[in-house]
């Protein structure tokens, strides 16, 4: 198996997430929250012909989105935008559950959406699903937590307090996923500490 402790810098962005994809050269990708599609865009430049594209967001992203894409044209490559409503308990883990029913199968992918357990844990559990041995499934913003974030700790959206406890809002959940979610199985290796993980 290969490692990449030292070939990547994993600061944040989408940067390590295009080098990763580079190295790995998959045919098949899922990016779980696109917002205005950077890393998709990104990633579409790198994908190799005949190549697969799921992007998964709010609806109302798709706009955004696809001007992304079209700053690179490719007619080689199939892309799926996956849109969910606002509706209360619509997210994007009811599309994986479609994408599971559809026979999807997945070489990477990028879990960047609410970045709490209640979500991505899920979206986890139903890209795991999806995921064939030696693919590779990374996790955005170690060390996130709600209260450190400037547009959704209480003190500035005060629905926030409301939804979670305090402890809950102080937690880094992305980080609680891959450690009780990911680096409990036997069957994923950690291959950039706290980022990116290989199905074996």
């Amino acid at each position: 198996m290969q490692h990449y402790p030292d070939k990547l810098n994993v600061t944040g962005g989408w940067g390590p997430v295009i080098d990763l994809f580079k190295a790995e050269n998959p045919s098949s990708y899922v990016e779980v929250g696109v917002y205005e599609g950077h890393t998709a865009q990104h990633i579409l430049k790198e994908m190799q012909p005949g190549g697969m594209m799921f992007l998964l967001d709010f609806k109302e992203k798709y706009p955004a989105v696809s001007d992304a894409l079209k700053q690179v044209p490719r007619d080689d490559v199939e892309i799926h935008f996956i849109g969910n409503t606002d509706a209360l308990y619509d997210s994007y883990n009811w599309s994986l559950s479609l994408m599971i029913d559809q026979g999807v199968k997945l070489d990477f992918a990028f879990i960047d959406g609410a970045h709490t357990l209640a979500l991505d844990g899920l979206a986890f559990a139903l890209v795991d699903v999806m995921l064939q041995p030696g693919g590779v499934v990374c996790f955005d913003d170690d060390g996130w937590t709600l209260d450190k974030s400037p547009s959704l700790n209480s003190r500035v959206y005060p629905a926030t307090g409301g939804q979670y406890t305090p402890e809950q809002q102080i937690d880094n959940q992305v980080g609680r996923i891959m450690r009780q979610l990911v680096r409990s199985r036997d069957d994923y290796e950690e291959i950039i500490p706290n980022f990116a993980f290989r199905k074996r």
